[in-house]
Parts: structure tokens; sequence; C-alpha cells
């Protein structure tokens, strides 16, 4: 395993870790006060433990070395890994939304601890602690498991702190907030996660990268040894992927061929190969 993937497997370890903790204490308070806002604030951050853990395997698994069954490698499962994320986080706005409207329907009371208010205060302190820490891993990794995390850390706070007003409101008004704010919350973790599920179909199923043939037809136009272009093919592989051109061209020796493929991968992070009579 390279120090990406090492990076990226320590950072989603530690995550699960912190987010099992935080899922714990906000799920005790929220059954020790009646409170369905900061229960499924709690049932949020123990989806974020399962996603911490999928993101492991994940960037753990891409790290696998290509076998001759898989030449391209295992960097897909990074996208994989996204998708189980994605769909976790839908799955379980759905039950905030349910459990939540239960709940305003079939009203019970909150009881209201300014202990209980303080802890909740802390996990949010935590969770900004935690968005950080994934921002500045994910510069030397450049993963999109990482990022999917510290966008769900930084969210996680603006729950929170909704289902504490909620909370707070609830127990000084009598008027039903904690159960509306529940379903606020559901309603928000529900389209975050299938706009993340969305652009993980997407990557898996291969969308049409015109933007990189578009830029590798614009380098390869300019090169005056190339009299032809016909065909340019995008694979995406994670980290592996590869363009293909088809093309005619008078090299002079495979050494220029070698320096045009070095120059294409330092502009577009893509292995190039050729096909087609590109030396003379």
């Amino acid at each position: 395993m390279n120090k990406r993937n090492k990076i990226g497997v320590g950072a989603s370890i530690i995550g699960a870790v912190i987010n099992a903790l935080l899922g714990g204490l906000k799920f005790f308070i929220g059954l020790a006060t009646n409170s369905v806002s900061i229960l499924t604030d709690g049932i949020n951050n123990l989806g974020d433990f399962l996603s911490n853990i999928g993101g492991a395997v994940g960037i753990g698994v891409s790290s696998t070395a290509p076998t001759k069954k898989h030449p391209h490698g295992f960097e897909k499962s990074e996208d994989i890994a996204t998708l189980f994320v994605a769909s976790i986080l839908f799955i379980v706005g759905i039950i905030f939304v349910y459990n939540s409207a239960d709940r305003l329907v079939y009203r019970r009371p909150v009881y209201f601890s300014w202990l209980y208010f303080g802890l909740v205060i802390g996990t949010m302190v935590v969770k900004v602690a935690m968005g950080i820490g994934y921002k500045l891993a994910n510069k030397k990794v450049n993963s999109t498991i990482l990022d999917c995390v510290k966008i769900d850390s930084y969210l996680d706070v603006g729950i929170t702190s909704v289902a504490l007003i909620g909370y707070t409101v609830s127990q000084f008004t009598g008027f039903p907030l904690d159960a509306i704010v529940g379903i606020v919350i559901g309603v928000i973790v529900a389209i975050n996660g299938f706009k993340l599920l969305k652009g993980a179909v997407s990557k898996l199923i291969g969308e049409d990268n015109q933007g990189i043939r578009n830029s590798v037809f614009k380098m390869l136009q300019v090169v005056p040894e190339i009299t032809k272009i016909e065909k340019i093919v995008v694979f995406d592989n994670g980290k592996s992927s590869s363009i293909v051109a088809k093309i005619e061209a008078q090299f002079e020796s495979m050494e220029e061929v070698e320096n045009l493929k070095s120059e294409i991968k330092e502009k577009t992070n893509y292995i190039v190969y050729f096909e087609g009579k590109i030396v003379k």
C-alpha cells in the first residue's frame, strides 16, 4: 500500500472511531431526553461510522496491484465505496423523515438538560476539527471518499446546530419544533445522499468525459508531426485512467513520442496510448 492510500485509510479509520463515539453519545442523550432531533443526529453519526468503514475498505482495495484478470487495477473501488457511503446517507435521511413525522403526529415530552446541551455543543467542535483534518489529509491523497466525508462533517455541524435549537425551543415553548427539525434534518441528509449517489453512479457507468477529450485533441492538433487525428477514447479507471488516440504521424523517433505522452500525462493526469502509424 502506497503512502497516499495509507493516509486515506488512516484518516477513514480515525473518523470511524470518532463517529462511533459521537453517535453513541448523541443516541444516549436522545433517548435520555426523548429528543427525536438529537436521536436522529446520533443515528446520522452512526451512519457516518459505516461510511468511514466503507471508505477505508475502498481506499485499501484500490491500492491492490493490477492482475492479469484486472489489468487496470482496482482503483474503481473508491467509486464503489463512495456509492456505499451515499446510499447510507440517503437511506438514513428517509428514516429520519419517517421517525420525525411520527413524533410530530404522536407528541411526546422532551426533557431538557444543560449538561446534555453542553455535551452536544462539544460534539460540534469535534466535527469541525474532523472536517479540517479530512481537508488536510485530502490535499495529500486527492480522494473522492475523503472529500465526501469532509463535506459530511461540516454538514453535520449545521445539522447538530438545528437539532439543538429544536431541542431547546421544544422544552421552553411546548411547540413541537424538535420533531419538525428532525424532518428538516432528514430531508437535508437524504438530498445530500442522493446527489452523492447520482455522482457515484455516473462515474461507475462511465460518464462522458468530453472536457478531457477536447483538451487532448487541442494538444495533439498543434503538434506539427501529427497529420491526422482519427479518434480519441477516454477510459476512466480511477488514478490509472487512460487515453487512447488513433492518429497518423511522422515522428523521427519513439523518444519524441514518449516526450509527447509525458507532456499530456503531466497536464491531464491520464496515461496516453497511441494507435496507428506514428514514426517515419
